[in-house]
């Protein structure tokens, strides 16, 4: 089976890089979250879903931060056909990132950005 290179890849646009397109998401996102990671879930109206990785410093120096972001962009670049499109995405560790691995990242984004972005279509209870 191969595939497309233009599928395959992560372009440019599919990635947050503001301050502004961070804190958009993180203050008006819809959350879900697993022993793995926490995401943010805020609907873009564009025809495809972009994701931004938010790792403090409390989860080591740069080398370990910037491996972290690696992990959470490669599983999405592998995931997001199967995510719903139109989405932005934070996402957030919460465990060790000696134990985060890329196949627990996937399944994890794979469940719950469309776990969070349901919750958009869900009446609120009065």
């Amino acid at each position: 089976m191969t595939l497309n290179k233009q599928r395959a890849t992560l372009r440019k646009q599919e990635r947050l890089k503001t301050n502004r397109e961070f804190e958009r998401v993180l203050s008006g996102g819809m959350t879900a979250a697993d022993r793995n990671i926490l995401v943010f879930v805020l609907p873009n109206n564009l025809a495809f879903s972009r994701i931004g990785c938010a790792v403090s410093r409390k989860w080591g120096g740069a080398v370990q931060r910037n491996r972290l972001k690696r992990i959470f962009r490669e599983g999405f670049r592998l995931a997001k056909h199967e995510i719903q499109a139109g989405l932005d995405i934070v996402v957030v560790p919460r465990k060790d990132w000696r134990e985060m691995n890329l196949a627990g990242v996937i399944e994890s984004l794979k469940r719950l950005a469309p776990k969070a972005a349901k919750r958009f279509n869900e009446e609120p209870v009065d």
